[in-house]
């Protein structure tokens, strides 16, 4: 016998059929130069599909910006606490250098203001829907290895709060339930990697 959905649930299903909806509707009505901007975004993460450029420009990205979105889960790890202490900063900027991201780069400034100032709860829930679409265009160990990556790296942003000389306990709960939440919103509640680390905190 088929299960009704909950009120919440048919909320929440009508709420994403609009928003897709409406990035259909803006992406027919959207002039050249327009797409062509989105174009430019969706490329500088690595996908082809337009309407994750569409979203990306929303949430405030360009292709210059693009590169940080897969660490924008790691800023919210950090804003965890109320607040990004200096080691967590360090660790985020050291990411950003990793993917080539020098700190003279628009990236950096675009990471620098997601420090400074906290971003909010939309913006952080939209940066998790386009990067769970981004992973779901992955296949086998590249879908693997991505999934790994961010999840480790978001225990090793909420590790960095100990200082560097590992005081204090190794992750607090609130950042251990944003990382809960984290993997809940991406959909990786399956992934043997992402219980394993959980399991760690």
């Amino acid at each position: 016998m088929p299960v009704k959905p909950s009120e919440e649930e048919e909320k929440h299903f009508h709420r994403e059929n609009e928003r897709l909806l409406a990035n259909m509707r803006g992406e027919v009505l959207a002039d050249k130069e327009t797409r062509e901007r989105w174009a430019k975004i969706t490329a500088a993460v690595g996908s082809q599909d337009l309407s994750i450029g569409h979203r990306l420009e929303e949430l405030g990205f360009d292709a210059e910006t693009a590169g940080v979105l897969f660490l924008c889960p790691l800023v919210e790890v950090a804003w965890a606490d109320g607040k990004v202490g200096y080691e967590e900063a360090y660790q985020l900027v050291e990411e950003l250098r990793k993917r080539g991201m020098r700190t003279t780069s628009a990236a950096y400034d675009f990471l620098s203001k997601l420090t400074l100032q906290r971003p909010s709860r939309e913006f952080f829930d939209g940066c998790n829907v386009v990067i769970r679409d981004l992973l779901n265009e992955m296949h086998g160990n590249e879908r693997e290895e991505k999934v790994s990556s961010l999840t480790e790296l978001c225990a090793r942003v909420a590790e960095a709060s100990r200082g560097f000389f590992g005081f204090g306990p190794k992750v607090s709960k609130e950042e251990r339930d944003t990382i809960a939440e984290i993997i809940k919103e991406l959909d990786l509640e399956q992934s043997a990697r992402t219980a394993e680390l959980l399991s760690k905190l």
